[in-house]
């Protein structure tokens, strides 16, 4: 191969879009945090901007969607309260509920931080999570209006078997600040999964869900649409 081709092939690489170029995933081996997250998490993700409610608008996970089966009405209201501890360094708690069947219920979740920004090692006391390492990724997130928080993330749980060179699970979120949303709002966040190189996962098996959000009584904030229609 001549210096030529070589330079040619380097020089394709460099302005190929990042989301092809990079990010080609696949259902046996988990990607890593590196793979996963966007330039801008890895360089200016601040979990203080991370913490607040936010609402679960869509989701690629067998623990919610089917535990919460269509008979029941599948999955509806999750909401998700991050906030660091205030006794135990370094741990953020996620207040997390899913409404089944018109009935919330409370899961309690735990993400231990580590030295990567946006790079969790999540667990919990429920039975179904328990002796299980849910290493958790922010994948990308979107900036509020007034720079003080992130208005929407998007979260990647990944785990393979022991033996068997294939993934166990893999879960994907879809947290919002708003739950009252515009389509152009929801499509635009359900894009950015996609051009993150997520398809592979959000195609596969369960598919995606999107979250009814439309008679949530126990919602303690009531929402206008968001953005404000003019």
């Amino acid at each position: 191969m001549n210096l030529f081709i070589l330079l040619s092939i380097f020089l394709y690489f460099s302005f190929f879009p990042e989301s092809l170029a990079v990010r080609s995933f696949n259902l046996t081996t988990c990607p890593g945090w590196w793979e996963l997250q966007t330039e801008k998490v890895k360089e200016s993700f601040e979990i203080e901007k991370f913490e607040g409610t936010y609402y679960e608008l869509a989701l690629h996970d067998w623990t919610q969607d089917p535990a919460c089966s269509s008979i029941l009405g599948g999955p509806q209201c999750v909401q998700s309260i991050k906030y660091l501890d205030n006794v135990t360094k370094d741990l953020l708690v996620d207040d997390w509920t899913l409404q089944c069947f018109g009935t919330p219920y409370p899961v309690p979740l735990y993400f231990n931080l580590t030295d990567i920004p946006g790079y969790f090692l999540g667990f919990s006391p429920a039975d179904a999570f328990k002796n299980r390492d849910w290493p958790d990724t922010i994948v990308d997130y979107k900036l509020s209006e007034d720079g003080t928080h992130y208005e929407w993330v998007i979260e990647f749980q990944c785990n393979e078997f022991e033996l068997v060179p294939a993934i166990r699970f893999v879960g994907i979120n879809f947290y919002a600040r708003h739950y009252n949303v515009t389509d152009d709002y929801y499509n635009e966040f359900i894009k950015a999964g996609y051009d993150a190189g997520l398809g592979v996962y959000l195609n596969n098996t369960w598919g995606l869900y999107r979250v009814p959000m439309d008679n949530c009584p126990w919602f303690e904030d009531k929402q206008d649409i968001y953005p404000p229609q003019k």
